[in-house]
């Protein structure tokens, strides 16, 4: 039987902008980076045109990004079914993107697979799998515009170690439709940062932002319990990731031993 196994790498948002909205739709201006952190996905083909998917050798929920990714391959490129495995390490609905990270590495898996020339995976194809997957693809640093559809690499340093905290999720939905309710004013950090990137002395430490911090903490205030743990320990800044609920330190020396620990890859 054809295998191939993916690392599902997570993401942390080090900017997320909300600069409008568009067909019910909110705009999104962020600066999005892969870490080491990940899940293990593993493919294997079968003869016949059913998908089955396990979680830590569990039966998954069919409706997952795995799942929903390897059904979107099945039918634009009218291959036969896989069966999947997935070993879990990211957390869920913590805003690092795992259940992405296990579609987009499923369609990676895919493709080696059946042998599917990249050109045909495009942005707008992935959003089939999740807002996040077209910049969760590949790694590196990208700024993400849009819905997600715009994705572009960056060549930036980030000469940090990373803490986070992962809580037990934010309603993604529940969040945004919050930030409308209280009215809040979306920021700019991603272009201050991408403006003053090339300058003497830059630190994207300066320019972290999230523009659902203030919703996420009202709808699970254990968001604002973790910031403050983690400010405690004395990280160069504190940021939250996605919609929440992880929130993660920059360290430039050790992370302590109680947070959990992560590498920016590039």
């Amino acid at each position: 039987m054809n295998t191939a196994t993916e690392n599902a790498r997570a993401k942390l948002n080090l900017t997320l902008d909300i600069v409008g909205e568009s067909k019910g739709f909110h705009l999104l201006d962020m600066l999005v980076a892969t870490v080491d952190l990940c899940d293990i996905v593993t493919v294997t083909e079968r003869a016949d045109g059913k998908i089955t998917c396990t979680m830590d050798g569990m039966p998954a929920d069919g409706g997952n990004s795995a799942v929903r990714a390897a059904r979107l391959v099945r039918d634009t490129f009218k291959t036969n079914g896989f069966d999947i495995s997935i070993v879990k390490s990211v957390p869920l609905a913590g805003g690092l993107g795992g259940s992405t990270a296990d579609g987009v590495a499923v369609v990676r898996a895919i493709a080696r697979l059946m042998d599917i020339n990249e050109k045909h995976i495009s942005a707008e194809w992935l959003l089939g799998i999740g807002s996040d997957a077209p910049c969760m693809y590949k790694d590196g640093v990208k700024r993400v515009r849009g819905i997600g559809e715009i994705v572009d690499f960056i060549d930036m340093d980030l000469p940090y170690k990373v803490g986070f905290i992962a809580g037990n999720g934010v309603d993604t939905a529940k969040a945004y439709a919050l930030f409308d309710t209280l009215k809040v004013r979306g920021g700019d950090n991603t272009s201050r940062a991408l403006k003053n990137a090339d300058k003497q002395g830059f630190d994207i430490a300066d320019y972290l932002g999230n523009d659902l911090y203030i919703p996420a903490v009202r709808l699970n205030p254990e968001v604002a319990v973790s910031r403050d743990k983690l400010t405690s320990f004395g990280p160069r800044a504190v940021n939250m990731s996605g919609s929440g609920s992880t929130v993660y330190g920059l360290f430039t020396g050790d992370v302590p031993d109680t947070l959990q620990r992560a590498v920016f890859k590039k």
